[in-house]
């Protein structure tokens, strides 16, 4: 399973690269594209991709101090599809729960009320 920051480099270059295509990418650029509360810098950045290419989800064609060379493989795009696949079910299911928690406490309501209603008609005190 992938880490935050491995799988965020993933959706990166996922998104950047179309297909299984090479693109060059620069090291600052990849870099300043990550989020900055994660704490990336070049090195770290560099030990993910290397992370990434040995589970076989990205090819480095060639990385040196200032780029890189990478192309998603067919791996690391299903990894990516999957997760985004999963995170709509969840937010499906989510809003499914929530339509019905509202339809249980609406019916509970009119219950009551009918119940009320019905002691109130007949004058049971």
């Amino acid at each position: 399973m992938l880490d935050k920051k491995c799988f965020l480099i993933l959706d990166y270059i996922n998104k950047e690269c179309e297909g299984e295509i090479y693109k060059i990418f620069s090291i600052d650029d990849l870099v300043s594209a990550m989020p900055k509360d994660l704490g990336f810098d070049a090195q770290t950045l560099i030990g993910y991709i290397s992370e990434l290419e040995d589970k076989d989800l990205v090819s480095v064609k060639y990385l040196d101090e200032f780029e890189i060379c990478i192309s998603p493989l067919l791996k690391g795009r299903q990894i990516f599809e999957a997760r985004k696949e999963n995170e709509l079910e969840k937010e499906r299911l989510r809003k499914i729960c929530l339509k019905y928690s509202f339809l249980g406490a609406l019916v509970g309501c009119v219950c009551i009320l009918a119940v009320m209603a019905i002691y109130f008609v007949l004058g049971v005190t």
